[in-house]
């Protein structure tokens, strides 16, 4: 309930900007602001008990629309304030800030599911495992840190082999994001009520 009040009271100074900062209305993040109000409102809800059923089902779409809703604002205000000496060293900051807000309302929605079968945390754990090569490789790669073989070699054949391995590595990746995806579903699955009892397996 904490994040989403901080965050929907983040939206008031956006939403000044967006309709009053600039010389027009920016009509698509200010539409976008108010479905990230709106998605805070809903997990404020949930945080004082108001969805009896499904509670977590509607912080993960709280935290979803803050996501997704977040990203598309940011684009226009930065497109028109981008230059403004002001206002544009902190738009990233405000970015970072409610994507990690996004991310730890999602985090205790599955938190909330999980907990409803012991089960479901032994296949978390398994399908992290499997996506955290993944997820630091392609980190590795934005930061621009250098990858093994990641250098183009001088001779074909040196080329080639670099070519194979990262067809592999990829193929790998492939696989490793499929299953770590397929039982972070399912530990979601285990969570539904006639899971939780019986023997799912």
């Amino acid at each position: 309930m904490g994040v989403s009040l901080i965050v929907g009271l983040s939206c008031l100074p956006v939403l000044y900007l967006t309709v009053l900062g600039a010389d027009r209305t920016l009509w698509f993040s200010t539409m976008f602001e108010l479905l990230v109000l709106g998605a805070c409102a809903i997990g404020v809800l949930a945080g004082f008990g108001r969805f009896r059923e499904g509670w977590a089902l509607a912080l993960a779409c709280a935290g979803g629309t803050v996501l997704v809703c977040g990203v598309f604002a940011f684009v226009e205000i930065r497109a028109n304030f981008g230059t403004n000496a002001d206002i544009a060293p902190l738009l990233k900051p405000m970015l970072a800030a409610r994507l990690a807000a996004a991310v730890l309302i999602g985090l205790l929605a599955s938190v909330a599911v999980w907990a409803r079968n012991p089960r479901s945390w032994r296949l978390v754990f398994v399908g992290v495992a499997m996506l955290l090569p993944v997820v630091a490789v392609v980190g590795l790669a934005r930061l621009g840190t250098g990858l093994p073989m990641s250098t183009p070699r001088e001779t074909p054949g040196a080329e080639a082999v670099r070519i194979a391995v990262w067809l592999l590595a990829g193929v790998i990746g492939i696989g490793l994001v499929s299953a770590g995806g397929h039982l972070l579903i399912r530990s979601y699955e285990l969570g539904r009520p006639e899971n939780i009892d019986g023997d799912a397996s």
